[in-house]
């Protein structure tokens, strides 16, 4: 079996191309964008389970500014000739997206993949639309009973007004199709807001403007669910820390537990989606009340893929028995109280960085103290050297 991975520039894509490379022959990735550096700094362009690399045109702007439809955009029909050629040469079997735009586009393509005998690793289009417009996620939420921030549509200035008037500051204005927090601003100006819809307008018409949820920690669930909509594989670790400085606010360390809130309401929301394959729900713990608040769900493997994977479970291949109409199989028991660091290195947006993150399993009953060691002396290096020293570490990895 022949694997093609898409998007590695995402940091998941390397962590599938690890899970699923015992299981499949060939391993082939694709890069895409217009940034030369972005491309070359790949995580999974480097990695040694992957047999041949390609680049392939951008398929998200259009999906970036909310246009949601059936047929193929020109550009984005330029992406799936590209992977059609790329397929044809390698001999792919499976192609395994986890970007939303990505995961939107071969949706809309899998009966025209399944026709050359290429299985896609994403549910249905159908199904798919409401997850990937944030504001009809929240709808389908509120209709099962799921809370949810105060959330409204804003089309004109008009309805700023409106909004400003029923939802006190700070508000959160944001996209409806966007991915890793892009566009997402929070201001208590009503100027400033203004100013904000105006630039967003500009990409995506018909931004959300939500009211601000208070909250001290979030909650995600990262669930597998099989093709009856039924949820076979739970896991949501208990966040201990947040990374400060971040919009999203990350957790930089977490706990696996058994004791899981809501589990009624998310099984409940993922029926009325009628969605398959593996997902995200996050949520904030809103500290007025203690309920969690539904934010979004991604119907993708995120950057916290690692989480599962360290506790012993492969989303990645469960994810591929669904994608094959196959069981999955019954997921092993995720271990309690074993507490996982995420702490950013210095200068943590390199990829390099972030693919050689620290990742530790730590026993909770013991006390683990820090000691101060002392720095050794730096050494200056020049260009020429330091330029060697990339190339051979990249080589290394």
């Amino acid at each position: 079996m022949n694997l093609l991975i898409t998007n590695t520039q995402e940091e998941q894509a390397h962590l599938i191309v690890r899970c699923l490379a015992p299981e499949v022959d060939r391993v082939v990735v694709t890069l895409s964008g217009d940034n030369l550096l972005q491309r070359w700094a790949s995580i999974s362009r480097w990695s040694r389970h992957v047999h041949k690399r390609y680049r392939v045109p951008d398929c998200s702007a259009d999906w970036r500014t909310g246009l949601i439809q059936r047929e193929n955009t020109p550009a984005e029909e330029r992406y799936i000739q590209r992977i059609e050629e790329i397929s044809a040469r390698e001999s792919i079997d499976v192609i395994f997206p986890s970007y939303d735009a990505e995961v939107y586009v071969f949706s809309k393509n899998k009966e025209r993949l399944a026709a050359r005998g290429i299985v896609t690793v994403v549910a249905d289009y159908e199904s798919l639309v409401p997850i990937l417009d944030k504001s009809l996620t929240l709808q389908v939420a509120k209709d099962v009973g799921f809370p949810i921030p105060s959330t409204h549509v804003v089309a004109d200035y008009g309805d700023i007004k409106d909004t400003v008037d029923r939802i006190g500051p700070p508000w959160v204005i944001k996209p409806r199709c966007s991915a890793h927090c892009i566009g997402l601003k929070v201001t208590s100006d009503p100027e400033e807001l203004e100013a904000a819809f105006r630039k967003l307008s500009l990409d995506q018409e018909r931004p959300l403007i939500q009211e601000y949820i208070p909250h001290v920690t979030r909650r995600n669930f990262y669930l597998v669910v099989n093709r009856e909509s039924e949820i076979v594989s739970m896991v949501s670790p208990e966040v201990l820390r947040t990374r400060r400085g971040r919009v999203n606010n990350p957790g930089a360390a977490v706990v696996s537990t058994h004791k899981i809130p809501f589990t009624d309401q998310v099984r409940a929301l993922v029926r009325e989606l009628g969605v398959w394959g593996c997902m995200t729900l996050q949520t904030l713990v809103d500290s007025r009340d203690g309920k969690l608040k539904l934010m979004e769900i991604n119907p993708r493997l995120g950057t916290s893929l690692w989480y599962r994977t360290e506790l012993g479970v492969n989303e990645p291949l469960m994810a591929l028995h669904l994608a094959r109409g196959e069981d999955p199989g019954k997921p092993p028991i995720v271990p309690e109280g074993v507490i996982l660091l995420d702490p950013p290195a210095p200068g943590s947006s390199s990829p390099f960085e972030q693919g050689g993150r620290a990742i530790r399993r730590l026993d909770p009953r013991r006390t683990y103290r820090h000691e101060r060691r002392e720095r050794p002396a730096r050494t200056r290096v020049s260009a020429a050297t330091a330029q060697s020293l990339e190339v051979g570490l990249l080589c290394a990895w």
